[in-house]
């Protein structure tokens, strides 16, 4: 008997991780049982997953209870907790990115919600009454990374995902991640979305170890129709991504404002945030008036959806000005329709947005510079768009294809049960 214990922020709940969807039909297939624990408590509208797959919520931090506990685990885990900090420390001067007193607080606290993320997952495991092989894997390299850390070994692996946010210091509002080296100590396999990510990795902690491997995330096409060839009516754009300050796509709407092309201009922007009353007014006072371009703000809906309103439309562009990426799956979908991509030249991007798929701008960009892009692929002729669609549908069939990278990151866990058993 095989089971996967997999920790996600939200997934199976809705909104949030919609990429996890893809990469989930392949987990469940190769584990005799599957739990989900999801760190989110309060999303009610539930995705299509098998009735087999047990989920269980938990947050430790989301209750008053879970605070209390605080000093009980102090006491109880003093012993395992002064290692863990007295490590840390160490650590982060022979880097010489030594944490202040107010960081220190921050480990402590981390710290402890992992042992109680540890102890719940020990419950699961009891009141479940799960036996033989266990993988756990923690989708993403934060809470869930460090309270799988802290488990035994025996006969069970413990892998996790690593992308941005819970990658990249300089990406924190605390510019510090802890238990990062404990993390890396404790695990048998972290797996990279990129190869930017999995080199800074290795430059911060200073290590060089095969359980550090990059395994690129994938999209599932699954309208199989040709890749459409180039629409002389109306030009569509389309951006997909948090309404959120790091996506700046207040330069998207600046750049169309002082687009010059005969061409009818389509922009459509999917997702949500916070800026998106903010955004939405900008749009209104800056392309409201003009006569050749449209614009909507579509809002967040399933993947699937997306996924459908590219196979039903012709989509001349698809943009991200992000100032941090990892590797976006936004444009992997969009590739995988033969849309051409104007994206920041940041994260692991580059990996994605080859030569001959589009074109990579710097992070500083300004809005004059997609302004002088978007024109050049608006006025574009057909021959030479339809090459660009081709290569951007060959790269994402070759490199970010679900059906092949998913399966292979099945293989390399199958690999690392292997090895750790042996």
């Amino acid at each position: 008997m095989s089971t996967l214990i997999f920790i996600t922020s939200r997934f199976p709940f809705e909104p949030g991780e919609p990429f996890i969807e893809a990469e989930f039909p392949f987990l469940h297939s190769n584990f005799d049982r599957v739990i989900i624990i999801t760190r989110n408590v309060t999303a009610k509208k539930l995705r299509t997953i098998p009735d087999d797959v047990k989920v269980f919520r938990y947050n430790p931090t989301s209750t008053l209870t879970g605070y209390l506990t605080f000093p009980f685990l102090i006491f109880r885990y003093f012993t395992k907790i002064a290692g863990i900090y007295k490590d840390e420390i160490s650590f982060r001067k022979e880097i010489n990115r030594p944490v202040s007193f107010k960081l220190k607080l921050f480990l402590l606290k981390k710290t402890i919600k992992a042992l109680q993320l540890k102890i719940f997952i020990e419950s699961i495991i009891e009141n479940e009454k799960i036996e033989g092989k266990i993988t756990f894997y923690s989708y993403w390299m934060n809470n869930g990374a460090h309270a799988i850390s802290m488990l035994d070994k025996a006969d069970k692996i413990k892998i996790a995902r690593a992308h941005r946010i819970d990658l990249y210091e300089e990406e924190t509002e605390s510019n510090y991640l802890p238990l990062l080296k404990y993390t890396y100590n404790n695990l048998d396999g972290i797996f990279f979305i990129s190869a930017h990510g999995k080199e800074y990795f290795e430059n911060r902690l200073r290590v060089i170890n095969p359980k550090i491997q990059i395994s690129r995330l994938g999209v599932l096409n699954p309208f199989k129709s040709e890749i459409q060839k180039t629409n002389l009516g109306s030009f569509r754009i389309v951006s997909c991504s948090s309404l959120i300050k790091v996506k700046r796509v207040d330069l998207i709407i600046s750049a169309l404002e002082n687009l010059k092309t005969d061409r009818r201009i389509v922009w459509n922007h999917f997702g949500e945030g916070p800026l998106q009353v903010e955004l939405y007014d900008l749009a209104m006072l800056k392309l409201g008036k003009l006569k050749n371009i449209d614009f909507q703000f579509m809002g967040q809906i399933q993947n699937s959806e997306l996924l459908k309103f590219y196979a039903n439309n012709h989509i001349g562009l698809f943009i991200n000005t992000s100032s941090s990426e990892g590797i976006p799956v936004s444009i992997m979908e969009a590739q995988s329709f033969g849309i051409p991509v104007i994206a920041t030249y940041v994260g692991g991007v580059k990996e994605v947005v080859i030569e001959g798929t589009g074109v990579l701008l710097p992070v500083d960009l300004m809005a004059e510079d997609l302004t002088k892009m978007i024109q050049l692929y608006a006025n574009m002729n057909e021959e030479e768009i339809n090459k660009i669609r081709i290569k951007a549908f060959k790269n994402w069939d070759l490199n970010f294809n679900a059906a092949v990278n998913y399966p292979d990151f099945i293989a390399k866990v199958n690999s690392i049960f292997a090895s750790v058993k042996d």
